[in-house]
Protein backbone atom coordinates (compact mmCIF):
# COMPACT_ATOMS: atom_id res chain seq x y z
CA UNK A 1 0.00 0.00 0.00
CA UNK A 2 1.60 3.70 -0.86
CA UNK A 3 2.77 5.67 1.55
CA UNK A 4 3.24 9.89 2.37
CA UNK A 5 6.65 9.84 4.21
CA UNK A 6 6.73 13.38 6.04
CA UNK A 7 9.59 15.63 7.52
CA UNK A 8 8.16 18.04 9.94
CA UNK A 9 10.57 20.68 11.78
CA UNK A 10 9.36 22.57 15.08
CA UNK A 11 9.78 26.25 15.57
CA UNK A 12 12.21 24.77 18.57
CA UNK A 13 14.66 23.06 15.61
CA UNK A 14 13.53 19.71 16.69
CA UNK A 15 12.81 16.83 13.27
CA UNK A 16 9.66 14.80 13.37
CA UNK A 17 9.44 12.48 10.65
CA UNK A 18 6.99 9.67 9.73
CA UNK A 19 4.96 7.92 7.42
CA UNK A 20 0.99 8.39 6.63
CA UNK A 21 -1.08 5.32 4.86
CA UNK A 22 -1.95 6.77 1.20
CA UNK A 23 -4.33 4.04 0.03
CA UNK A 24 -6.99 6.47 0.34
CA UNK A 25 -5.44 9.81 -0.71
CA UNK A 26 -8.25 12.35 0.30
CA UNK A 27 -7.88 10.74 3.67
CA UNK A 28 -3.67 10.80 4.06
CA UNK A 29 -4.08 15.08 3.38
CA UNK A 30 -7.10 15.35 5.68
CA UNK A 31 -4.47 13.75 8.50
CA UNK A 32 -1.59 16.16 7.49
CA UNK A 33 -2.79 20.39 9.09
CA UNK A 34 -1.78 22.46 6.59
CA UNK A 35 0.82 25.61 7.75
CA UNK A 36 -2.18 27.52 8.11
CA UNK A 37 -4.15 25.23 10.45
CA UNK A 38 -1.32 25.08 12.71
CA UNK A 39 -0.32 28.80 12.77
CA UNK A 40 -4.72 29.34 13.88
CA UNK A 41 -3.93 26.85 16.55
CA UNK A 42 -0.63 29.10 17.89
CA UNK A 43 -2.54 32.53 17.05
CA UNK A 44 -5.70 30.50 19.59
CA UNK A 45 -2.76 29.73 21.94
CA UNK A 46 -1.29 33.44 22.13
CA UNK A 47 2.32 32.37 20.60
CA UNK A 48 1.83 34.16 17.45
CA UNK A 49 -0.63 36.88 15.77
CA UNK A 50 -2.65 36.95 13.11
CA UNK A 51 -0.50 38.88 10.99
CA UNK A 52 2.18 36.48 10.93
CA UNK A 53 0.34 33.69 10.36
CA UNK A 54 -1.20 35.84 6.76
CA UNK A 55 2.89 36.62 6.22
CA UNK A 56 3.62 33.04 5.79
CA UNK A 57 0.64 31.56 4.15
CA UNK A 58 -0.87 31.09 1.34
CA UNK A 59 -3.75 33.26 0.26
CA UNK A 60 -6.10 29.54 -0.78
CA UNK A 61 -3.89 27.88 2.05
CA UNK A 62 -5.46 30.67 4.29
CA UNK A 63 -9.31 30.57 2.67
CA UNK A 64 -9.33 26.72 3.09
CA UNK A 65 -8.29 27.11 7.19
CA UNK A 66 -10.08 27.25 10.07
CA UNK A 67 -9.62 31.01 11.44
CA UNK A 68 -9.71 31.88 14.56
CA UNK A 69 -11.81 33.27 16.82
CA UNK A 70 -11.62 35.90 19.29
CA UNK A 71 -11.02 34.84 22.42
CA UNK A 72 -13.82 35.11 24.95
CA UNK A 73 -11.34 38.20 27.18
CA UNK A 74 -10.88 39.78 24.04
CA UNK A 75 -14.69 39.53 23.16
CA UNK A 76 -15.80 40.73 26.03
CA UNK A 77 -13.79 43.91 25.97
CA UNK A 78 -15.10 44.91 22.41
Amino acid sequence: MPTFTYKAIGADGSVAEGQIDAGNRPDAFRQMETLAEDGWHLVRQGITTVEEVLSVTTAKEVATSAKPTAPAAEAKAS
